[in-house]
């Protein structure tokens, strides 16, 4: 699960060979829950060619962590879940900005900018400052 905006997550697979899919009427079954919460959703794939799934919700906050598996099926029933992946909601930019910013000329061709980093906010890493 890649992510696309703030309410998405993208589940990308490869897709499973023909010689391996056993019978007609295959497809993927993909489940998923927030991290530390009891109820899982799922999901029907029911395409062959499928490899890639996006999940749509306004309520999620960015960055909220999730648990996926997904198992294969096909007209004789269902394949086991595949273990469990952590994937993230989409990041956003950071809402406040750095403070106490001092700048001293070191030479006529340089300068030393120091700030106090922000916080660790619940909408992503801080990945660095520009």
């Amino acid at each position: 699960m890649t992510h696309e905006t703030r309410q998405s997550g993208e589940n990308t697979e490869q897709p499973m060979a023909r010689e391996y899919q056993n019978g007609d009427g295959f497809g993927y079954i993909l489940a998923f829950r927030k991290k530390d919460t009891p109820l899982w959703s799922e999901v029907q794939i029911p395409h062959l060619e499928s490899s890639r799934f996006v999940y749509y919700n306004e309520s999620l906050m960015p960055y909220t962590s999730f648990e996926v598996k997904i198992k294969a099926y096909n007209r004789r029933g269902e394949g086991p879940f595949s273990q469990l992946s952590d994937v993230y909601s989409a990041e956003e930019e950071p809402t406040v900005r750095p403070s106490g910013i001092n700048a001293t000329a070191l030479s006529a061709f340089e300068i030393q900018v120091s700030w106090e980093p922000i916080q660790l906010l619940n909408n992503g890493i801080i990945r660095g400052y520009e």
